[in-house]
């Protein structure tokens, strides 16, 4: 390797060494956008609607906060996002509905250690019994002997 070659390898590392990244470029709009989205495709109704008023928006005031929302972004061309969006949009709504039709998971309130190292999801009232205080499970209180010692 001849000097040259090193030389200008040693700038360019410096220079890439003190040199400051570019901050990520950050979109309100864009932002808005994707939320609406995740909001349209969930399964909270409340959101869901909210999401269907500004995403398909129907009255002059919901069309004006739209347009508002996407103006501020500047990736993504207007007109093409409100033909994916009218494209996906029946999708979404056989997703929804087919996601409403399968039974929800059980929720379960404490992942409760037992010996030998396993794991086991308790339901809610379970855990509760297997988690409650000594004194308030009938058990020996401090100083007293065990039943049957």
């Amino acid at each position: 390797m001849n000097t040259m070659q090193s030389g200008n390898l040693a700038a360019y590392s410096l220079v890439s060494l003190y040199t400051k990244k570019a901050p990520p470029i950050r979109n309100l709009g864009l932002a808005i956008v994707v939320v609406a989205i995740t909001d349209y495709r969930g399964r909270n109704p409340e959101a869901h609607l909210d999401a269907a008023r500004f995403l398909f928006p129907e009255t002059d005031a919901a069309r004006a906060h739209y347009e508002w929302a996407v103006a501020l972004q500047t990736q993504v061309n207007a007109e093409w996002l409100r033909e994916a969006l009218d494209r996906a949009r029946p999708l979404w709504d056989e997703e929804r509905k087919l996601a409403a039709e399968r039974p929800r998971r059980k929720k379960y309130a404490k992942r409760i250690r037992l010996d030998r190292g396993k794991s086991h999801d308790w339901p809610a009232g379970v855990a509760g019994a297997l988690i409650q205080p000594a004194h308030a499970a009938g058990a020996a209180g401090a100083g007293e002997a065990a039943p049957g010692l």
